[in-house]
Formats: C-alpha cells, sequence, structure tokens
C-alpha cells in the first residue's frame, strides 16, 4: 500500500509532511476515506519506526492530516425505502394489530422516523413537553445502561442536542398521537403508558411482515 500510494523510491529520511499530503491528495478521487486513513497509518507508523531507530530526529507526521474523499456515495437499495413502501409496510402492520391504541401507535411512530430522520431510541424518548412552536427538540434517548437496562440516557453525540422543524403532513400526526398517548408525558408511550423498547419495536415489526417479501427496518427511514 505504502508504495502504490505514496509512489516514492526516495530513503526513508528523504520523505516529508508536504511529500505525504500530496500523495494523500491525489487519493481523493478515487480512493474511500477507510484507504486513505489506512494509507495515512502505514505512513504514521513507518515515520514512527524511523523515529525510534534514528533515521531522522523531527517526525514526519507532526502536521499531516488524511484528507476527505471526494467521491460520492449512495446507499445501497436494502438500507433505504420510500413512501410507496412505507405505506404499504403500515397497511399490513395495521392489518396484524388487535389493539385499537397499537393501530394508532406504530403508525405514527413510522411516519414520524419518515420525516424527521431521527433514531427510533430519539422517538421513543420524545415527551410532550418537548414538542412546541414548530419544533421537535431532541435532547435524550432510550437506550441500554451499563446494567443493561432499558432507561432514559442522553443522546449519542453532541451533535444529537439538536432542535428538527415539524413537518406540514407530521403535525396532525403528533397533534392525534399525543391526545391518544396513554401517558401524560410520553407522546409514544406503550399500551401501559411507559417508554417503549426499540428493540422489542423492531422486533414486532420484524415478525408482521415475515413471508410478505418487504425488506424493511426503522432504520432505512433513518437512512433515507
Amino acid at each position: 500500500l505504502y508504495k502504490r500510494y505514496m509512489q516514492s523510491d526516495m530513503l526513508i529520511n528523504d520523505l516529508n509532511n508536504a511529500y505525504a499530503m500530496k500523495c494523500m491528495n491525489k487519493m481523493t478521487d478515487k480512493c474511500s476515506d477507510e484507504l486513505i486513513h489506512r494509507v495515512y497509518s502505514i505512513f504514521r507508523d513507518i515515520d514512527r519506526t524511523a523515529l525510534y531507530n534514528n533515521y531522522y530526529n523531527t517526525s514526519h507526521i507532526t502536521y499531516l492530516k488524511p484528507p476527505q474523499s471526494h467521491r460520492i456515495y449512495q446507499f445501497s437499495d436494502e438500507r433505504i425505502t420510500d413512501k410507496q413502501t412505507l405505506v404499504k409496510v403500515i397497511s399490513i402492520i395495521q392489518d396484524k394489530l388487535c389493539d385499537p391504541y397499537e393501530r394508532i401507535l406504530f403508525p405514527a411512530i413510522l411516519w414520524t422516523l419518515y420525516y424527521t430522520g431521527c433514531r427510533p431510541g430519539e422517538i421513543f424518548a420524545i415527551n410532550k413537553d418537548d414538542v412546541k412552536n414548530g419544533w421537535i427538540y431532541i435532547n435524550k434517548e432510550i437506550g441500554s445502561s451499563i446494567n443493561n437496562e432499558y432507561c432514559l440516557r442522553p443522546p449519542k453525540n453532541k451533535e444529537s442536542y439538536r432542535k428538527i422543524p415539524i413537518a406540514k403532513n407530521l403535525l396532525p400526526i403528533l397533534c392525534k398521537m399525543s391526545e391518544s398517548s396513554r401517558s401524560e408525558t410520553i407522546i409514544f408511550a406503550d399500551r401501559y403508558g411507559k417508554y417503549l423498547n426499540s428493540n422489542v419495536f423492531g422486533s414486532r415489526i420484524t415478525t408482521y411482515l415475515k413471508g410478505t417479501g418487504i425488506k424493511f427496518n426503522c432504520y432505512m427511514l433513518r437512512h433515507l
């Protein structure tokens, strides 16, 4: 990999930041970020070994940062879904559900995922106070704790704290769900008024769609 992408017959002690950076910049139009980082890691390891063996006294990678690829990626069809497929999925699920409350709950969750691109755990953690002035405020999620118990926890990272505009078609869905919810605080509460478990929810959807030939899961809506 070093010889292929650094393309150099120079001695290791003649290499420098500028040359290595130039070589990696050439990779940005035809190589993935993963491959660029691999080549960078190889150069870094060679540099460290050369330093350790006194080939030179100053690191060549002090100011070297791997560039980002310029390639345009598309998700495979298995990772996304479209509105038409979602409508079909919701229709199948509603036919399988016996509880009238869940026949409202499940479609409301799926449409909310569709219109927001949120993670399921973020949607399940939304309280009525988090929806206001035309925005959904994401500041927590439902997930596993250290003890492997499902509980409220902070979002995945700093960027996950955000507010999402409520789409015009989503607003009546949220209003209806808020009124129908079996909890005074949680919008998407289960039939017992508790927070939903995303694994259980996903498993139920998979079960309902079994044998239909439709490839679908909640994260396809996020990727879309």
